[in-house]
C-alpha cells in the first residue's frame, strides 16, 4: 500500500472462514485464529498509518452469506461479525455494517441475482450488480462518515 492514502478499507475475512481458521476469543494476539488475525492487521495498519498522519482506517463486514452454516459447525456468521465489531471497537476503528445496511444478502436473493449459485448456496463474490449496490452503499457511508 502507498503511503499517501486517505483511506485504507479492509473487507474480508471470508477465506479465514472457509480455510477453518479457529474462531478464537478476544484477547488473542497471534494470527492463529480470526480475533489474533484481525488483531495484528489491526496493530499493522495503525502502525504505518497512525491516525495523526490522517489515513482513515476502516474495516467491513461482508453481507451475509449463506455458506457459513455448511462449512461451520463451531461458529456463525455473527461469530464472525462479533469478532470484528471487538477488535475494530478495542483500537476505535469504524467498521462498514454491510451485513445489516446494505440491503441484500444471500437469504434475500432467491434468484441468484446477486451471487452466482455455487453447489445451490450463493458463493462469496457478487455479480456485478451486487457489486454496484455494494459500490454505491460504501460510498454513501463514507461521504456520511467523513464529510
Amino acid at each position: 500500500l502507498r503511503d499517501d492514502l486517505d483511506f485504507v478499507f479492509v473487507m474480508g475475512g471470508i477465506n479465514d472462514v472457509c480455510n477453518k481458521l479457529p474462531l478464537g476469543k478476544m484477547g488473542d494476539v497471534k494470527d492463529t485464529t480470526i480475533y489474533g488475525a484481525l488483531d495484528v492487521l489491526v496493530k499493522k495498519l495503525l502502525a504505518r498509518y497512525p491516525a495523526h498522519e490522517g489515513t482513515k482506517i476502516i474495516f467491513s463486514n461482508y453481507c451475509n452469506w449463506d455458506q457459513v452454516p455448511h462449512i461451520r459447525q463451531d461458529m456463525t456468521w455473527n461469530d464472525f461479525l462479533k469478532a470484528i465489531d471487538e477488535v475494530c471497537g478495542l483500537y476505535g476503528i469504524p467498521v462498514c455494517n454491510m451485513s445489516k445496511e446494505v440491503g441484500i444478502s444471500a437469504y434475500s436473493d432467491t434468484d441468484y441475482y446477486y451471487w452466482k449459485q455455487q453447489n445451490g448456496y450463493h458463493d462469496a463474490h457478487p455479480k456485478q450488480v451486487g457489486a454496484d449496490v455494494i459500490a454505491k452503499y460504501v460510498a454513501n457511508w463514507l461521504r456520511n462518515t467523513y464529510s
